[in-house]
């Protein structure tokens, strides 16, 4: 199997209106999978619906039959990123690439 991958990045404000737009687009290449900024930052511990945004996009990119790797740049604060990753598991992403930034790491 050949994925064929794109970094598909977005603004600060995510919608999945946005991120269907973008991979509508990317589908329409040819590509199969799309790597793609995850969130913005998150407070040590946020709001449920950050993380339901984020989990979100990722269904809106799955739906339309594409792959998803999710970049988070190192946003996330250790509680909301073992939060986060459970709540995608159930949504397969191709992979999670630094959730944790390194000045994030020992803070816990």
């Amino acid at each position: 199997m050949t994925l064929k991958l794109q970094r598909q990045s977005t603004p600060t404000t995510h919608t999945s209106l946005l991120s269907h737009h973008h991979s509508k687009a990317r589908k329409a290449q040819g590509l199969t999978c799309v790597k793609m900024n995850a969130t913005e930052d998150v407070n040590w511990l946020d709001a449920p619906s950050v993380l339901d945004a984020t989990v979100e996009r990722l269904k809106t990119v799955k739906a339309l039959g594409l792959n998803a790797g999710l970049d988070f740049h190192g946003r996330l604060h250790k509680p909301m990123a073992k939060q986060l990753a459970k709540a995608l598991e159930p949504h397969r992403p191709l992979f999670i690439e630094e959730p944790l930034g390194e000045f994030r790491i020992g803070s816990c």
